[in-house]
């Protein structure tokens, strides 16, 4: 898979030189583990999506950040939102810049009973999936046209070419494992994506019990095209959100 340069690492780079804890939240696949792990390699990596890790985090909090290097990423850590509260204490002991660097999937601010463990101790940064720019790997100056009046929006339909491409980006949308992908392939990922947000994501963050409730979440067999995930999406976000 292709690596691309993410507009936030300036500002991931300048938060970890003068703050204890840097947190970079976005949805899932979009990259957030491969950017903090490509810009900090000398850090010790430990992703909660590995039972032994999530068990001894669940189990004994104080005895885990404990045990932990000086410098460290903490991946999926909204799978463990108690072991917040002991990073908040390790960190109000220790406040040098730069010691943890967090990815989530989801707000961490709004998890249940989470509270004000970490506020004013630790940086939040989002990361979206792929921009336009990303892509084409040079810098966006869409804003910068805008502002200054620059933008003309008129269209040549006779420019099929422009027509192919934006409905090929569209369809591929942002995400790095579906970018890479062909069309029919990229609806695939992105199936089997809502899939997984709906069957474990969903339940986990928002505490779901009842499992029948999640599958109202997602579309209609007919209705599975990439406007129905983006839909569902909006409806998954304002759900753990409540």
């Amino acid at each position: 898979m292709k690596l691309y340069k993410r507009l936030i690492e300036a500002s991931l780079r300048a938060a970890l030189k003068d703050t204890p804890a840097v947190c970079v939240l976005g949805p899932r696949q979009a990259g957030k583990s491969t950017l903090v792990r490509m810009l900090e390699p000398d850090y010790a990596y430990v992703t909660f999506d590995d039972a032994a890790a999530l068990a001894f985090a669940r189990s004994d909090p104080t005895g885990f950040v404990a045990a932990l290097p000086e410098r460290v990423i903490l991946d999926e850590v909204q799978r463990v939102p108690d072991l917040l509260r002991t990073i908040k204490f390790s960190v109000d002991q220790d406040r040098r810049p730069g010691r943890f660097v967090l990815t989530g999937s989801a707000n961490l601010m709004l998890l249940p009973d989470l509270g004000d463990s970490l506020a004013g101790r630790m940086e939040v940064l989002q990361l979206q999936p792929l921009t336009a720019a990303e892509m084409e790997r040079h810098p966006g100056r869409f804003l910068e046209v805008f502002m200054e009046g620059g933008l003309k929006p008129q269209v040549n339909p006779s420019k099929t070419a422009f027509f192919d491409t934006l409905a090929s980006r569209i369809v591929s949308g942002g995400f790095p494992e579906a970018v890479a992908r062909t069309p029919t392939r990229a609806r695939a990922w992105h199936r089997a994506y809502l899939r997984t947000l709906i069957e474990r994501d969903v339940r986990e963050v928002a505490r779901v019990r009842d499992a029948s409730a999640l599958s109202r979440l997602e579309p209609p067999r007919e209705r599975r095209r990439l406007v129905g995930v983006s839909q569902a999406a909006i409806g998954i976000s304002r759900c753990c959100c409540c």
